[in-house]
């Protein structure tokens, strides 16, 4: 009996040995646990570093229960992960890519070139010539105004359209002062009132103030000549004072009117018009005497006289008279110190509203002259 147990007995080892010594059989069922548990244990591991491609190592396949020989098989199919920078898409250069974009470059700049010379070359010689606009300028409210068509050029400028100050007439005799009367050139019709206002200012007596009577507009200033005055006040002169008057360098200088201040009687001021005639040409009383000429005087120079009431002469017709040497022809009025007086000293020919201021001019005239003894008796 001790034989056989101990027969089993070596009989068991012998089995239990074949047991340890005998290879797993692989199976499904085991490489399905291996490899939720290889899952299982990555999970719960971090994720480690990326290492450089120097120091990477070929992935190690987990222990399984897969037999050693087929183990390393498996090492030795598994590749090392190549690095990030391997990994990156290269790009190539193409071969002569720097010589296509100098030629394109070159192109271009040879076509602007090309075409910039082009067309000046067009707009020089081959364009058609616009028609040139012929234009000039004039002067508009004070402004330079180009207008279209031929003309003489007025401005450049709008200061060229200023209306400039014309040149002062200089008196034919010494005066005390100057009063300028500005008008309108379509109001002549007010020479008359502007005048009358200009005598009814205060005045030195014996004294005499110059009238400048100056037309003015906007685009224009000057003073009036001898027949604009006459055409103004609606009065007539001698026709050989018109023909023998003298032609003026400067407009206006052709005759001087003047206030005289009346020393007696009832004082006030007196018209006074002096007209300049050539030098050659001397006139006396006999000379510019004309009975048509005086019948027309009267009427012509009432409104001259500024006397509110229509007057009628005291003598009839006009009389001689002669004040140093210089004859005179003269018509009283009732009023005292108002008459008409006309008179031709040298080139002078003179016209006055009173005896006083008649004396007064061929005083100024005639300084050296010695007064004749009956000059004054025969102007009543």
């Amino acid at each position: 009996m001790a034989i056989k147990k101990s027969n089993q007995t070596d009989q068991g080892q012998r089995i239990v040995g074949e047991i340890v010594t005998r290879p797993n059989i692989r199976t499904m069922e085991g490489d399905k646990m291996a490899l939720e548990k290889e899952i299982e244990s990555v999970s719960m591991k971090p994720t480690p570093a990326v290492k450089p491609a120097t120091e990477t190592k070929a992935a190690s396949v987990p222990p399984s229960d897969l037999p050693i020989n087929e183990i390393s098989q498996a090492e030795k199919k598994t590749e090392p992960i190549p690095p990030i920078e391997d990994l990156k898409p290269k790009t190539k250069t193409k071969k002569g890519s720097r010589s296509y974009w100098r030629f394109v470059l070159v192109g271009l700049l040879l076509i602007i070139i090309t075409g910039t010379g082009g067309f000046f070359y067009w707009q020089r010689y081959l364009a058609p010539e616009l028609p040139v606009e012929i234009t000039h300028y004039n002067c508009q409210n004070y402004q330079c105004v180009e207008i279209e068509g031929e003309g003489e050029n007025q401005c450049s400028i709008d200061l060229d359209c200023e209306a400039s100050e014309p040149p002062i007439p200089m008196p034919f005799i010494p005066v005390e002062e100057v009063s300028t009367i500005e008008i309108d050139y379509d109001s002549q019709d007010l020479f008359i009132e502007r005048v009358k206002t200009e005598l009814n200012k205060e005045q030195d007596r014996g004294s005499f103030r110059q009238i400048l009577l100056k037309q003015v507009s906007l685009e224009q200033k000057e003073y009036t000549d001898l027949r604009t005055l006459t055409d103004g006040f609606a009065i007539k002169l001698p026709d050989v004072v018109y023909e023998f008057k003298t032609i003026p360098l400067i407009k206006g200088e052709d005759y001087t009117l003047l206030s005289y201040g009346q020393k007696d009687q009832d004082g006030g001021n007196r018209l006074v018009l002096i007209v300049a005639l050539e030098q050659e040409v001397e006139l006396n009383i006999s000379t510019i005497q004309s009975e048509d000429w005086e019948s027309d005087l009267v009427a012509d120079f009432s409104a001259l006289l500024f006397y509110d009431e229509t007057l009628e002469p005291a003598t009839e017709g006009f009389q001689d008279n002669l004040y140093k040497g210089t004859g005179i022809r003269y018509i009283n009025f009732p009023e005292p110190g108002l008459s008409i007086d006309y008179l031709a000293s040298g080139n002078k020919f003179i016209i006055t509203t009173s005896r006083e201021s008649a004396y007064a001019v061929i005083d100024a005239l005639n300084p050296e002259a010695e007064t004749e003894e009956n000059g004054e008796e025969n102007h009543e």
